[in-house]
């Protein structure tokens, strides 16, 4: 879904023009990774397909800046579970970054399918890790606010699992 018709499926908030004060620069993490042989590398996200799911308009237009300027393919962003679900079926992510209220109440379905799938993601979320259950103990939690930067570092992450 392009940022225009994630604007036009928000209600109250069609017509809104994509806007962002993402700066692309802001997209080069210093992560790296060890290689086996000892030399290091910044792992890529380059053709990289990474879910969002985020409710936040203005946040899920940085998020997606941000991992397109880190070569990521974004499938999304969504602000309903169900357009992301439908998504899993006809373009399934490397991985995937999720909100969990996403004005309706906390929301575990989209989750356990990509588990279901050994699809990695991260929650991204406002919420601590109590409001989590046991199921997705081992899973990685962004706390918001979180900067795009971060998150281009948390998808890396999850690929080099």
């Amino acid at each position: 879904m392009s940022s225009g018709a994630m604007a036009a499926s928000n209600s109250g908030r069609a017509g809104w023009k994509p806007v962002s004060s993402f700066r692309s620069s802001t997209a080069k993490a210093s992560f790296r990774l060890m290689r086996e042989d000892g030399s290091m590398t910044e792992p890529t996200l380059q053709n990289a397909r990474v879910l969002i799911l985020e409710d936040d308009y203005y946040l899920a237009t940085d998020l997606q800046a941000a991992l397109e300027a880190a070569g990521a393919q974004v499938v999304g962003p969504f602000a309903d579970p169900a357009d992301a679900a439908r998504a899993l079926k006809s373009n399934a992510p490397n991985c995937a970054l999720v909100d969990l209220n996403l004005g309706r109440g906390i929301d575990f379905e989209l989750p356990q399918e990509l588990a279901r799938q050994s699809i990695p993601f991260a929650f991204v979320t406002g919420y601590d890790r109590d409001a989590i259950p046991d199921a997705f103990a081992g899973t990685a939690r962004v706390e918001k606010p979180v900067a795009p930067q971060k998150v281009v570092e948390i998808a890396r992450l999850l690929l080099a699992v």
